[in-house]
């Protein structure tokens, strides 16, 4: 008979045997999570893990450079790659100058033009029906970098 259980729980801190009131002191042996062993042998489901009919993979561009603006950028090899959907880039009209709320709570554009940290999500997102193409797409749009308002 198995002690794993038949379906994850709700609360994932959720125990199985011991109940929290007993333990008064941090990092006391006994207490098992029900998830645990299946973190632990590598069976337990991740957001990455699940594909979907139809699903399509997004990649978004970063910035190399801590303080840089975009000049242009080429994304016509990344077009022509099979299995690309779906570029956007921060020039298109559709999402030009639009506004979403960031997870810091104040708001930003859905893709910038300008990095202020090295990293940022800016100027382009390669959608594609897998994870590799969508990664050899980005990999192949061409980015002309203002490097002038990097301070020296």
């Amino acid at each position: 008979m198995s002690s794993e259980p038949k379906e994850m729980p709700c609360n994932p801190f959720e125990h199985d045997r011991y109940t929290p009131e007993t333990f008064r002191v941090t990092a006391k042996r006994g207490f098992r999570r029900i998830d645990g062993h299946k973190k632990a042998s590598g069976k337990a489901m991740y957001t990455k893990d699940i594909g979907l009919p139809g699903m399509l993979f997004a990649k978004f561009l970063t910035s190399p450079y801590a303080n840089a603006k975009i000049r242009q950028v080429d994304t016509s090899k990344a077009d022509r790659l099979s299995g690309v959907r779906l570029i956007l880039r921060y020039d298109d009209p559709e999402i030009e100058g639009k506004r979403i709320v960031s997870t810091y709570g104040g708001e930003e554009e859905i893709l910038a033009f300008c990095a202020y940290f090295q990293v940022l999500t800016l100027g382009a997102v390669v959608a594609a029906d897998t994870e590799d193409t969508a990664n050899e797409a980005l990999h192949l749009v061409e980015v002309d970098w203002d490097l002038r308002s990097r301070r020296t």
